[in-house]
């Protein structure tokens, strides 16, 4: 079995349709089944060319299958062929989306809270930007303070040097005026003492005077440093108390921001887990009336109102059905194995009732009298030819037949629930047990004991002692034992082969060695109940 899913571009957009192919033995001898496998989320389109209701598809390169030419019969073609089929026309839809629970959304409480740290911020800068503002007008105020200062202190400078300037000049002009009179030597004497005595007062005083001026400069400039010292103390105090402040009011901002962070991702983690919670509940529900829903279309469906031993066909019936197939099958195959028969008439023609063709025959049921074993690739005409020729009353005699009896059209979760945890539990085992007599329908086709079933049913009609008559003849050279028959043979699905090889080996039978006696023995020989061996009776019906 392969399964997987093929892409398809379908109106300029791809799509992806999941498939699984069957590679039933004796494949690559006939051809592959081939169902779309729809997911939950999907239906198969109503009337699709190419697909059936309950997913086969038909292709006529299915029909056409020839296994001894590589080029033309193979899967990727196949593959190819489905791919250009399915864009033309999809035969899947989407089904509509199931509501979802509400759940609270905590995006407004978000945004809010954003709004509130963003307005916090700005509102911080803004004050932050006041501060400096106010910094930098009190700077310019102590500055233009500093200027006009210096500018009193030029002034100051400059009286100074001109009134300097001008004694200088009075003094030289004194001077001058002494050399230039002609007086008395006393006179002359007297005059010059007191003009040099005045002279040296005045120059006292001014330097008296230039010293005071001095001090008061030199005081006035260490008054300055020192306010200018203060000032830039100050400010360097301020600046690192604000900078501290900034600092922490970050660390604060950081811390604030972590934390809602961490609530944040709090309530996502718990919003996650309460949503998982309520998908895994929703899907437990759905799984719970899935599980109802299937018991009770089980319950309700006619094939359980009767044993599996009840779901026998005639052989009028048999040949009412031969004569339908004839009529369907064209000229190029006019002899159809089972297997072709099963798929595009048998399961077409009980789709719509949901039931077996037997019980679709009989609703009421007829009681099994002969269980016929075949192969499921043998030749759909030579079995019913074959059971014709053994049995003289065949027109009455009711058979069951696996393809005829089990519901083929039913879903997987009632198929389990019809065939419950063993095999010995299975429809064909409570037919072999309430059957008179097993028909073994062997083929020139394919070796039927390379189906597990098969060898399943061989073992156990041993096992509930019931006689079996061989028919027809097997393969040329067909093996009796080996890789791959008897005990070691196979079956499409892994869990139904596990049950089945439970089922033979719980009889403590030799299933190889029974087999090798059924492949080995002369067609129209039989095995009697208590009997080591297949004899051929003296009144043998079949050659």
């Amino acid at each position: 079995m392969l399964s997987g899913t093929v892409p398809i571009n379908y109106r300029g957009a791809q799509y992806n349709i999941p498939v699984t192919l069957y590679l039933d033995p004796p494949y690559p001898s006939t051809p592959p089944r081939v169902f779309v496998t729809p997911t939950g989320d999907m239906g198969i389109k109503d009337k699709h060319p190419a697909v059936g209701d309950h997913g086969m598809i038909w292709l006529s390169y299915l029909d056409e299958w020839r296994p001894l030419d590589r080029d033309n019969s193979n899967l990727v073609e196949l593959v190819t062929i489905i791919i250009g089929e399915f864009s033309k026309r999809p035969p899947v839809y989407a089904k509509p989306a199931k509501p979802q629970l509400a759940r609270a959304s905590a995006e407004p409480q978000e945004n809010q809270s954003e709004a509130q740290r963003l307005y916090e911020v700005q509102l911080a800068m803004a004050m932050r930007r006041s501060k400096e503002e106010a910094h930098l007008e009190a700077r310019r105020k102590e500055d233009e303070e500093e200027r006009n200062l210096r500018a009193v202190l030029q002034s100051q400078e400059e009286a100074r040097l001109e009134a300097m300037r001008k004694d200088e000049e009075e003094e030289r002009h004194l001077l001058a005026l002494l050399q230039s009179q002609e007086e008395p030597g006393w006179l002359e004497s007297s005059c010059c003492q007191e003009g040099l005595e005045e002279a040296q007062r005045q120059e006292a005083q001014r330097i008296e005077e230039a010293r005071r001026e001095a001090e008061e400069q030199e005081a006035l400039r260490e008054e300055e440093a020192r306010r200018k010292a203060q000032r830039q103390e100050a400010q360097r105090i301020e600046e690192a108390r604000r900078e501290a402040e900034e600092q922490e009011a970050l660390r604060e901002e950081e811390v604030r921001r972590k934390e809602q962070a961490q609530r944040q991702e709090a309530q996502r983690i718990e919003e996650a887990r309460r949503e998982a919670e309520e998908q895994e509940a929703l899907r437990e529900e759905e799984a719970r009336r899935e599980a109802q829903r299937q018991q009770a279309i089980f319950v309700r469906n006619p094939m359980n109102q009767n044993t599996a031993s009840d779901w026998g066909i005639c052989g009028r019936q048999l040949n009412g059905l031969s004569h339908d197939v004839q009529s369907q099958f064209r000229a190029d195959r006019a002899n159809p194995s089972v297997d072709s028969v099963v798929t595009e008439y048998i399961i077409p023609k009980c789709t719509t009732e949901s039931v077996s063709y037997a019980v679709l025959m009989n609703p009421q049921g007829l009681k099994c009298v002969t269980f016929v074993s075949h192969a499921w690739f043998g030749s759909f005409l030579g079995l019913i030819d074959g059971l014709q020729q053994c049995y003289e009353d065949f027109e009455t005699r009711v058979f069951w037949i696996d393809f005829l009896a089990a519901p083929l059209t039913w879903p997987p979760s009632q198929v389990s629930l019809l065939m419950g945890a063993s095999a010995v539990h299975w429809p064909f085992a409570t037919a072999l047990r309430h059957c008179q007599d097993v028909a073994v329908v062997r083929s020139t086709v394919c070796n039927m004991y390379t189906r597990l079933q098969c060898v399943a049913e061989l073992v156990l009609a041993r096992h509930f002692e019931k006689p079996v008559k061989v028919i027809g003849s097997m393969p040329p050279r067909a093996e009796s034992t080996g890789d791959g028959i008897g005990i070691a043979a196979r079956c499409s699905a892994r869990e139904d082969e596990d049950m089945l090889r439970a089922a033979i080996l719980n009889t403590s039978l030799d299933a190889d060695a029974l087999v090798a006696k059924a492949v080995t023995a002369p067609a129209g020989s039989e095995l009697a109940v208590g009997a080591t061996d297949f004899q051929v009776p003296s009144e043998c019906c079949v050659q």
